[in-house]
């Protein structure tokens, strides 16, 4: 007999979809059980990350985040890795213009990447959620402005829709 975990994910939901997401058929949830290996009984470990804020006028910031992070989750080896946004900044150097910069996306890619090979954790357990930040001038999701979907994790994994649901089970040894 297991002990169930169940952490439930909720993508920041623009107001007018939470406030008609019952009359909409584009509202969309998506259910992940996740088994928990190698763990002691009855303890599960997951990391948040947030306010990442890689930006092309702050490169330290993913640098800094490349070199710091592997190391750790490898030492943490959790079940589940929450990366909430805001995963880049959106912003122009004097701050006075938001919009979406697709370099900022490639380089969140390409050190995200970097992190789970070296964290030796699989790609799977990462969930990356979407801050206001990364919402700048998106007009449409899976538009061409919308750089979540084609850089974060949740989408090169296919993981759409506004809710994500994962539930971490544990099996007890007898």
């Amino acid at each position: 007999m297991g002990i169930l975990l169940v952490l439930l994910l909720c993508l920041i939901i623009p107001i007018c979809y939470a406030q008609h997401q019952h009359q909409t058929s584009s509202f969309s949830s998506r259910r992940t059980v996740i088994d928990v290996k190698h763990g002691p009984d009855s303890v599960v470990w997951a990391v948040q990350l947030s306010d990442l804020h890689f930006s092309v006028h702050h490169p330290q910031r993913a640098i800094d985040f490349r070199n710091l992070v592997p190391p750790a989750l490898s030492m943490i080896n959790p079940s589940l890795v929450l990366i909430t946004g805001d995963l880049t900044d959106g912003k122009s150097k004097d701050l006075l213009v938001m919009k979406q910069n697709e370099e900022e996306w490639v380089e969140y890619k390409n050190v995200m990447e970097d992190v789970v090979k070296r964290s030796g954790l699989d790609k799977n357990i990462f969930y990356d959620l979407r801050g206001n930040h990364d919402n700048f001038g998106v007009p449409v999701i899976g538009g061409s402005l919308d750089f979540y979907s084609k850089y974060s994790i949740n989408g090169q994994l296919g993981r759409s829709g506004h809710v994500n649901s994962v539930t971490l089970t544990l099996q007890t040894i007898s």
